[in-house]
């Protein structure tokens, strides 16, 4: 927790599991505004608390235009307090498995002048990707040192990022303890 700032940031996490976002509303300093897929709100009880909670629900059909719409309605969250917050990857990914991280969160980033706070976690051990079932563990958490992004390129700092994450969760434990 000595990395959690107190300034305005851009939060890049891990996203392993469903835990993970009840786990960042819950311990991050400020309100997370989470970016994800508008299809969620078809999902009973889940869909219709997301849309309640007035975040940012993009529809990934529509590629350039959902982009620009986070691009231009980011700031909007950020003067309220709230820390953007996404997942790089896209989506959940089990352990041990690897996709391309998309580049739009630091690109946001570097186009607002804001820190990356890098979240790396393990919660795929307890909770796995399209599982009810959950395996009693421990679930490590690390929060990384802000990443600057001022004058930088979104590119090289998307890779800062991923290297960074990627590597403290390839030295997590990989398997919950029973």
């Amino acid at each position: 927790m000595e990395n959690m700032p107190d300034i305005p940031c851009v939060v890049l996490v891990k996203h392993q599991s469903a835990w993970d976002p009840f786990w960042l509303g819950a311990f991050l300093k400020h309100p997370p505004c989470f970016i994800y897929k508008k299809s969620l709100h078809w999902i009973p009880c889940l869909g219709w608390a997301l849309a309640s909670m007035n975040m940012m629900a993009i529809d990934r059909s529509k590629g350039r235009q959902a982009f620009e719409q986070f691009m231009r309605r980011g700031p909007e969250f950020e003067k309220r307090g709230w820390w953007v917050t996404l997942f790089p990857e896209g989506t959940r990914v089990p352990m041990g498995e690897h996709v391309r991280w998309k580049t739009g969160g630091a690109r946001f980033a570097c186009s607002a002048g804001l820190p990356i706070l890098p979240i790396a976690h393990n919660a795929a051990i307890c909770w796995p990707k399209n599982s009810v079932g959950k395996c009693p563990g421990v679930i490590d958490v690390e929060i990384g040192p802000l990443i600057e992004t001022k004058g930088r390129d979104p590119h090289t700092v998307t890779a800062e990022v991923e290297a960074w994450i990627e590597g403290r969760v390839n030295a997590m434990p990989q398997h919950a303890e029973h």
